[in-house]
């Protein structure tokens, strides 16, 4: 890395640590990730050389999936099996919402079929994003779509759930008074066993598998007793303030009045998400009897990373929200590569590769109106 690059991805991360202290002073809940992800998002659109490296990003991601499965006991991973129903609903909703956001993006809004059907997908960006640009979609404003739902997740429900009443932790790190010193053998272990488990998961292509593999290795090592070290409050701090940081680093940039417009149709994209994830949690009630507030984490339109750690840190079933939130990944990174099969044969579309081959030049994206 050149000494210009090391320089720009000090000033994110001076910046997104800034903008944490901001958000630990106002009192926000998940301040340590609330905080840098506004921050970067509004001034990497001013300063493009903001940057986090991928090396960096992952670690971040690795620490807080350790971090996040120390909160997983025996009892809380009891849950995982009885999740069939619960994942069964999991897919009709997703399934739902892919048709909503796909029709409120082509019939409202406006876009392109390729662009309203992966923007409006509400999980599994890294899949969504690359099978993206296999179609003749905006890529760019797919980008946007997907990086702003998880910019508006992150910041959004941690405050819904305070204003509700909740006591969301600053840190988003519950505190239950006991605490295990660190030793080196569980800290070996833990290290070394979630670098591995990410390594492998990205080598098996499992969907954001620098934290969700080691979140799975470390429930199973606190779970089963292997582990029992708390990890330090700082560790999961530096994560989350990375991560923040990444996420505002990923937003396309577009001239202001693209911008505030695509913002605003993302929000509104969002709004019809959150309002089906309201009705879900309340199916889920009703039906499966479980609480309404550990639904809307289940069904939330949001980042795994946030998601798990409201869960974690408001005690709301945490191994349902995981494996919920992990299966929609799942689900939607293995539904997206279908739907560009769908749209190759849709009447009035030509299959990726047509255009280049009468014009010997790559089809251009299609713009929204």
């Amino acid at each position: 890395m050149k000494p210009s690059a090391l320089t720009h991805e000090a000033l994110t991360y001076a910046l997104a640590a800034l903008g944490a202290m901001v958000a630990w002073a106002l009192d926000l809940p998940l301040a340590l990730l609330i905080g840098p992800t506004i921050a970067i998002s509004v001034l990497a659109q001013r300063f493009p050389v903001l940057r986090v490296s991928r090396p960096v990003y992952a670690l971040a991601l690795i620490t807080v999936g350790l971090t996040l499965g120390q909160f997983f006991t025996p009892e809380i991973l009891s849950t995982w099996r009885s999740l069939g129903h619960t994942l069964a609903l999991n897919a009709v909703i997703t399934l739902t919402g892919t048709a909503l956001g796909f029709l409120f993006l082509r019939h409202v809004l406006g876009f392109d079929p390729a662009t309203a059907t992966f923007a409006g997908l509400p999980g599994g960006i890294l899949t969504v994003l690359e099978v993206s640009r296999e179609s003749d979609a905006d890529s760019a404003a797919v980008l946007f779509f997907q990086v702003f739902r998880i910019v508006l997740g992150a910041s959004c429900f941690p405050l819904a759930f305070a204003l509700a009443g909740f006591d969301v932790p600053t840190t988003g790190m519950p505190d239950h008074g006991t605490h295990t010193a660190p030793t080196l053998g569980d800290a070996l272990v833990l290290g070394l066993g979630g670098v591995c488990a990410a390594g492998i998961g990205r080598w098996v292509k499992f969907p954001s598998a620098e934290i969700s593999a080691p979140l799975l290795l470390s429930a199973y090592l606190y779970g089963s007793g292997s582990v029992t070290m708390t990890i330090p409050l700082w560790v999961p701090a530096c994560g989350f303030v990375v991560i923040g940081a990444a996420a505002g680093t990923m937003l396309p940039r577009f001239s202001l009045p693209r911008l505030l417009r695509l913002a605003g149709q993302t929000t509104l994209l969002f709004m019809v998400f959150c309002t089906l994830t309201l009705g879900a949690a309340l199916l889920a009630q009703m039906t499966l009897g479980i609480r309404f507030a550990s639904g809307v984490l289940i069904f939330a339109p949001a980042s795994l990373t946030e998601m798990i750690a409201l869960s974690v840190a408001l005690e709301l079933d945490p191994a349902q929200v995981a494996a919920n939130n992990m299966f929609r990944m799942i689900f939607c990174s293995l539904l997206a590569p279908l739907l560009l099969i769908v749209l190759r044969w849709l009447p009035g579309d030509e299959p990726p590769g047509a255009a280049m081959a009468k014009t010997g030049r790559p089809p251009p994206n299609r713009r929204h109106r």
